[in-house]
């Protein structure tokens, strides 16, 4: 509890503000709420530590969430320190907690302790776990959902159908989706993959053409304003919005990088193929990061299996004990480095300051991913995987959960990147099935950091975890 003396609010704000610099970080968010004076200060507090003590791609991530408008810096803040599991908690988890999904979900999307989904007959539903899976529903008369995503800037829900895109404002009290008109007109083409940051969303039409927009308004009708235009060479099976960028993995194995700053984007970084991409082995793009794991779909070789279904490509996998590898790396310094380069623009300084290995430079710049070992720490095959903010999740082949830490910088970044590593001993690993884990994601509430994972037999769960914005011992 925190007791303001008289004396205290007298005080100059620059006072205020040396006090408050040393202040810990979970009491500079309570701070914050005792007055508006506070709040001020806090305010300056808060976006010092950040700009200090987050990674760059962190803090973009979290700032891409907020509200529309002036950004809250205690709230940005609070989500970086509330990403953080509480040491000591971490063995003293909560039972985990059924969601109770549709038997025909074809999309899902994960929002703290809410669970949205979609059916292949077009019915929408969010769900609380927090609340005993408190359910609204609602119908998009649109044939099958492809994809859901959140438009938080605007608290919009984002919904790709069999041919065109929805709007819909969650009313919680009145328990209603409230549909919004869009002020465009678009087909979608066979891909139905949605990418949103911040206020931008993109979807690809029948011509392959990715179109990205900007929402600037939100009320009845969704106003936007088209930014760019990407005509894909070769067909992409996914893409991932990143600031001014657009990340691309292609048919054939490439991993490109478009610049949206022209109205045609410009090509700004094109990989190697990589097999693992070419074959369709599962892939995550989170942030700027591409993660491809070395498994092969059962579909590509048994037509008894789903799509969705995955086996390792190699037949000794089980026997690996921790040995299985992934494809993982970030993309963002690099397309601007070989950008910079490929336009013989003199920037030798922002160039060398990339990576102290400069005589791998020439080689490196087409092979973007390199080799890690999720598992080898702990003697598990990683199956699954999911990056935010400071947490990596992975599910194992042994029905586990392993829990990273992803919040250190990397040294050799020249833009403060988080750097990714398994090396280090997990943060939490928890036996929770004896199935493969096939799909995990992370929430984040006020209090609680809930790993949500699901088998191929049993429906998505989660698991609650304190964080260090927790009060309780």
């Amino acid at each position: 509890m925190i007791i303001i003396d008289k004396d205290i609010q007298i005080l100059p704000v620059e006072v205020l503000e040396e006090i408050f610099s040393h202040v810990n970080d979970r009491d500079v968010v309570s701070a914050a709420y005792v007055s508006l004076q506070w709040n001020d200060v806090c305010q300056r507090v808060a976006r010092r530590r950040c700009a200090y003590k987050v990674p760059q791609d962190i803090l973009t991530e979290i700032l891409s969430e907020q509200r529309w408008g002036v950004v809250d810096w205690v709230e940005v803040w609070g989500c970086w320190i509330g990403s953080k599991i509480k040491i000591g908690m971490e063995e003293n988890s909560e039972p985990p907690k059924l969601v109770k999904l549709p038997q025909q979900m074809t999309a899902t999307v994960i929002d703290g302790s809410f669970v949205y989904s979609g059916n292949d007959d077009g019915t929408l539903e969010v769900r609380d776990v927090s609340k005993k899976n408190f359910v609204i529903r609602t119908h998009t008369n649109d044939g099958k959902v492809h994809s859901i995503c959140l438009v938080k800037s605007f608290d919009l829900v984002l919904v790709a159908g069999e041919k065109c895109l929805h709007f819909f404002r969650i009313n919680f009290l009145g328990r209603t989706w409230d549909k919004l008109q869009p002020d465009f007109s678009l087909d979608l083409g066979q891909n139905k993959h949605l990418s949103v940051f911040g206020p931008r969303f993109c979807a690809s039409d029948n011509e392959k053409v990715i179109n990205v927009y900007e929402i600037f308004y939100a009320g009845e009708t969704v106003r936007t304003t088209r930014i760019c235009e990407v005509t894909q060479e070769l067909s992409w099976v996914q893409w991932k919005l990143w600031r001014e960028k657009i990340i691309g993995m292609q048919m054939n194995g490439e991993i490109v990088v478009y610049s949206l700053l022209g109205q045609k984007g410009e090509l700004m970084y094109k990989s190697e193929p990589y097999t693992v991409v070419m074959y369709k082995n599962p892939s995550w793009i989170f942030r700027d990061i591409v993660f491809c794991s070395t498994l092969a779909s059962r579909g590509l070789t048994n037509s008894n299996y789903g799509p969705h279904t995955y086996v390792y490509m190699s037949d000794r996998w089980g026997t690996r004990n921790g040995t299985g590898y992934w494809m993982v790396g970030p993309v963002d310094d690099l397309s601007d480095k070989s950008f910079l380069h490929d336009n013989d623009i003199d920037m030798d300084e922002v160039i060398t300051a990339y990576t102290s290995a400069s005589q791998f430079e020439t080689l490196m710049r087409g092979f973007c991913l390199k080799k890690i070992y999720p598992g080898l720490s702990t003697a598990d095959d990683v199956t699954c995987i999911v990056l935010k903010r400071r947490l990596v999740l992975c599910g194992t082949n042994c029905g586990a959960l392993i829990v990273f830490s992803a919040d250190q910088e990397d040294s050799e970044s020249a833009s403060k990147h988080s750097r990714i590593e398994f090396d280090s001993k997990p943060l939490a690993k928890m036996k929770i099935s004896m199935e493969p884990i096939v799909k995990v994601d992370i929430g984040f509430t006020d209090s609680e950091i809930l790993l949500y994972y699901k088998t191929y037999t049993e429906d998505l769960s989660c698991i609650s975890l304190q964080s260090e914005m927790s009060f309780g011992k």
